[in-house]
């Protein structure tokens, strides 16, 4: 992941405090790595909670996951498209005033990213 913050220079001649972002970005990543995310609001799949383990149905097969390995995100897919927008919206709110960029990279040469340039998109 990539993020591109800026604003205008503040009084300490900084558009924002680097170990500030960089905090908050790592605070927000640590809430996913080494999880399977899962959109919580996929037409194509059933989640549900079934005491310490998450249950999925999908395309005519069942898993069960202990829930500590799951993370349920408000998205209908987990897509590098859908994880720049939900990680810039997060950051976003952590601060206001400032233009986010978040930029998501499936592989070297595939990204995808979403912020206050006026789309997202994907290279």
């Amino acid at each position: 992941m990539c993020v591109k913050i800026t604003g205008s220079i503040n009084k300490n001649g900084m558009v924002l405090d680097f170990v500030d972002a960089k905090q908050a970005i790592q605070l927000e990543l640590d809430e996913l790595d080494h999880r399977l995310l899962l959109p919580a609001v996929s037409p194509r799949m059933v989640i549900a909670s079934a005491g310490a383990n998450t249950t999925i149905a999908f395309d005519g097969k069942s898993y069960s996951i202990p829930a500590s390995d799951v993370v349920l995100l408000p998205l209908p897919a987990i897509t590098a498209e859908m994880l720049a927008k939900y990680l810039h919206t997060k950051l976003a709110a952590r601060f206001p005033g400032f233009k986010i960029v978040a930029r998501v990279a499936e592989t070297c040469s595939a990204a995808a990213e979403y912020g206050e340039n006026g789309s997202g998109g994907t290279s």
